[in-house]
């Protein structure tokens, strides 16, 4: 009996096949690793929750800023003391949790892949005595600086209380709290502005801080200097976190000077001007709801860049970016956040300082 076989009968392979197949196999991984280092929902982050508790008698601590040192992350703990913070890439870090009128806390921590961590962090408050009696740090004049900003309305600002910054010295920076409002006369736009200071951390990576700011409106010299100020404040609010978000909600941001982009999740928390961007559409990030004049940001896993073309930084335009905090940030159709502590921002926005600020009720003309 024959028995018949089939047989798969494979072509002649080149030398220069295998070089064509071997180049394709690199360029497919390639594309494979790219597009797992830049999608959000494939790299994979952690996450932790902190709570803060007095040291004296172990109550739950709210209203307490909670960051990890050198990066934009960072929130609030709520009435109950706790925090979340979301999308952490694995790695060490340094938590550093504050609030007014207590020591700062500094933690070194290890987040691990794919593991939600939970920290309890004890501060301890300062006694009455030390806040009333306590003069001057001697690096309070850079503290001002630094909350003022470097535009040429910060030149005419002062602040009236410096005795009131509470500094702790690190390897690397400061961490600074206000043991009362922080009180700066502006009379480059016409006000007084009341700051309640929850922190300010100054590390090699930048300066950030966070806080509450109310306003009182000065009263001018003379008319001139009243329309000097109406016209600053016009300028001031071109190119402002408030018009983005206004121009973000109207849709007009190309018309009134503005491009967003999404910074990539791997660069986006550490090296955010030198991350991998791309352009964004508008429901990449936003969405309104329906029924209201409110918005909310929803870019979670990324950084917004936005970029004011109409105003320029030596040759390069006005850059500046949105973290969020959490898993969205609202605000109205006026460019007024819901919660101001729902994003982090960066760039030049905070470079311009609260001599820059204006108040809520602020309508351009």
């Amino acid at each position: 009996m024959i028995i018949k076989q089939k047989l798969l009968i494979c072509p002649k392979i080149t030398l220069m096949d295998l070089r064509i197949w071997r180049y394709l196999t690199l360029l497919l991984l390639s594309i494979y690793q790219n597009a797992t280092t830049q999608d959000p929902s494939i790299t994979s982050f952690s996450s932790l929750s902190v709570s803060t508790l007095t040291e004296q008698s172990g109550k739950p601590l709210g209203g307490a800023s909670v960051v990890l040192l050198g990066t934009t992350f960072g929130s609030v703990t709520d009435i109950s003391g706790v925090c979340q913070l979301q999308n952490i890439p694995p790695g060490n870090y340094t938590l550093v949790a504050s609030k007014s009128g207590f020591d700062p806390k500094v933690l070194k921590i290890t987040v691990r892949v794919n593991v939600s961590h939970h920290f309890i962090v004890r501060l301890n408050e300062r006694p009455a005595a030390v806040k009333a009696t306590q003069s001057a740090h001697p690096r309070a004049a850079e503290i001002a600086r630094v909350l003022l900003g470097n535009s040429s309305n910060s030149m005419r600002c002062k602040v009236t209380n410096l005795e009131g910054f509470h500094v702790t010295e690190t390897s690397t920076g400061m961490i600074v709290s206000s043991n009362e409002p922080v009180i700066i006369e502006n009379r480059g736009l016409g006000y007084r502005l009341s700051l309640d200071l929850d922190t300010l951390i100054k590390s090699p990576r930048g300066t950030t801080w966070s806080g509450k700011v109310s306003f009182t409106t000065l009263s001018a010299s003379a008319e001139s200097e009243q329309e000097d100020w109406n016209q600053k404040r016009q300028i001031v609010y071109q190119g402002s976190l408030r018009h983005f978000l206004r121009s973000a909600a109207n849709n007009t941001l190309s018309e009134e000077g503005f491009d967003v982009y999404l910074a990539s999740a791997a660069n986006a928390y550490w090296r955010l001007n030198q991350g991998t961007t791309r352009p964004a559409r508008r429901e990449d990030y936003l969405e309104e709801i329906r029924g209201t004049k409110t918005f909310k940001l929803n870019h979670k896993g990324w950084a917004l860049e936005v970029r004011y073309e109409r105003e320029t930084v030596g040759s390069e335009p006005q850059v500046s970016w949105i973290v969020l905090t959490g898993q969205k940030a609202e605000f109205t159709d006026r460019g007024v956040l819901v919660n101001p502590r729902s994003v982090r921002i960066l760039g030049r926005w905070v470079e311009e300082g609260l001599a820059d600020r204006l108040p809520l009720d602020y309508e351009p003309k």
